[in-house]
């Protein structure tokens, strides 16, 4: 983990978790994934297999979240 010892996005210092060499509180991690999600289908050619992998996941998320 990183010796960042707060959220690079909001400054909150509990939960920490990393993505990439980010430090990431629990709340902003899952929304810059799912930001991820959106960017990435909507750059995706439609009918495509990775458009398709981008949309199961994204539906996959929502649910969970």
């Amino acid at each position: 983990m990183s010796e960042q010892k707060k959220c690079i996005l909001c400054r909150e210092e509990e939960c920490l978790s990393t993505l990439g060499q980010f430090c990431l509180c629990t709340d902003c991690r899952k929304q810059v994934l799912q930001d991820a999600l959106v960017f990435a289908k909507r750059n995706t050619t439609r009918g495509t297999l990775y458009h398709a992998a981008f949309e199961a996941l994204s539906a996959e998320y929502e649910k969970e979240a």
